[in-house]
């Protein structure tokens, strides 16, 4: 939650959501009226319709306006307790209220006071409701460290735990992964924190998660900090600069603050926030109506596997995501139960280049193991992957820590972005292709992504999926 550009998407969103909720609302306040009507003593009918969507083209730019003055969009910035968050949205509302009943009188529309009443409950509820629930989503997020930045340091010991002081301060505070400074150690505060010379910025991005890679001493050339910026790029990394410091002009250089600390960010590659946090909301909106549709056949084949198979039904595997970070991948199990422990045995049956396993013939698969992959209905637990937040329906294929762990260079960009259950691998033949053309795929997918080539994968997903291309 630290790039501007972010910011501004999150606040667009949310001012979105707050024109469906007064809208909502209304609609909701005219057909209580109606239902109640007969039922209350005294409580007439509502008035003409088009009298309640002039009452609304007012209420809405009213609403938007007084919630944007309030600040009430950037509570994902500035966390509101609830007793401040009823308080403030309290305020918008008596004041906004009484400020579309003065247009009203003034226009001459006339609107049941009842509905109006019932109308600004509905509205308060709604944006309380919507507002406590996007905290408590962030938080969870934040506290499971999906959504937290992992920030590690180049430079001096000294600046950068200041500027580590200063982001400590935010909202959302990021993890300290350490130091990289020419420094010797000493007994001195934050001494314990250093992990070793500039130098090993590639070792300790190879064998850390980290996000953001912040360099806080005063290089004097472009030269002197050419290698760390391709180091940077080539992991997938953002490479930014504190602007405290007396820095040169860079090539394409992008400004952002992060956590209010100004930056100067090669961020490789750049994507929109925008499109980044649509991209969010269709993977759990997405992935949960896949899990209520799905939800019939995930249970016969969990039937299927227990009587076949016997337990456990799900293979869980801890495999490697976006930027390093490590979760349990869930599967359908297609194996028998000790096939982790065979895997050594069959080396020479490994068809795939490179540091993965893949086998046509491999004997630890089952009957019902082979249809379910052949069907790719053993990759459908992962919808859950996606509703937590650790995997996208659409990305690169992640992999097993031991694999990922081999994979060096300008490959390991792949994971700039989060695992996906289907991507361009997928849709391009899967076991049938080499691993370096696997691995060209995930970066051009890394690369070139947008919300349109997501389409255009879930669209060739379909007959990727009917007829099997590949699956193995």
């Amino acid at each position: 939650m630290s790039d501007p550009r972010r910011h501004r998407a999150l606040r667009g969103l949310i001012r979105l959501s707050d024109i469906l909720s007064t809208s909502l609302a209304m609609v909701l306040a005219y057909h209580l009226q109606e239902s109640l009507v007969g039922t209350i003593p005294g409580l007439r009918a509502a008035t003409e319709i088009w009298m309640f969507v002039l009452a609304l083209y007012i209420a809405l730019p009213v609403w938007v306006a007084l919630l944007t003055w309030q600040r009430l969009d950037r509570i994902l910035e500035a966390p509101l307790s609830a007793l401040r968050l009823t308080a403030e949205l309290a305020r918008v509302h008596a004041f906004g209220g009484a400020l579309v009943l003065a247009v009203l009188w003034l226009a001459q529309i006339v609107l049941n006071r009842s509905v109006f009443g019932l109308f600004i409950s509905i509205s308060f509820l709604l944006m309380w409701g919507q507002r406590l629930l996007l905290l408590r989503w962030a938080r969870v997020q934040f506290s499971s460290g999906v959504g937290r930045d992992r920030v590690l340091f180049v430079g001096q010991l000294k600046v950068a735990l200041n500027v580590r002081a200063h982001l400590a301060g935010s909202p959302w505070p990021p993890d300290f992964v350490g130091v990289l400074t020419d420094e010797a150690k000493a007994d001195e505060t934050g001494a314990d924190s250093i992990l070793g010379k500039p130098t090993v910025l590639q070792a300790v991005l190879h064998d850390h998660a980290v996000d953001h890679v912040i360099f806080v001493a005063p290089f004097e050339s472009l030269s002197a900090t050419e290698e760390f910026i391709a180091i940077c790029e080539e992991q997938g990394v953002a490479a930014e600069f504190a602007l405290h410091r007396d820095e040169r002009e860079f090539r394409r250089p992008r400004i952002a603050h992060f956590h209010g600390e100004p930056l100067l960010t090669y961020d490789s590659p750049p994507k929109r926030p925008e499109s980044l946090a649509l991209k969010q909301i269709g993977d759990t909106v997405g992935s949960g109506l896949l899990l209520l549709i799905s939800a019939p056949l995930l249970f016969m084949v969990a039937v299927a596997i227990l009587l076949t198979m016997g337990r456990p039904i799900l293979f869980i595997q801890e495999r490697i995501g976006r930027r390093g970070r490590r979760f349990s991948m869930l599967k359908f199990r297609t194996m028998v139960v000790d096939a982790e422990q065979q895997k050594g045995e069959l080396e020479h049956l490994n068809e795939a280049g490179g540091p993965v396993f893949k086998s046509a013939t491999d004997p630890r698969v089952t009957r019902l193991g082979n249809f379910l992959r052949r069907s790719s209905i053993d990759e459908l637990p992962q919808l859950i992957n996606v509703l937590n937040g650790s995997m996208s329906i659409i990305g690169p294929r992640p992999l097993p820590v031991a694999e990922q762990q081999n994979i060096r260079g300008h490959h390991r960009r792949r994971l700039a972005l989060k695992p996906g259950i289907t991507g361009l691998w997928q849709v391009s033949g899967r076991s049938n292709i080499t691993f370096e053309a696997w691995m060209e795929l995930d970066l051009r997918y890394v690369d070139e992504w947008s919300l349109g080539l997501d389409l255009k994968i879930l669209l060739l997903t379909i007959p990727a999926v009917l007829f099997g291309r590949g699956a193995r």
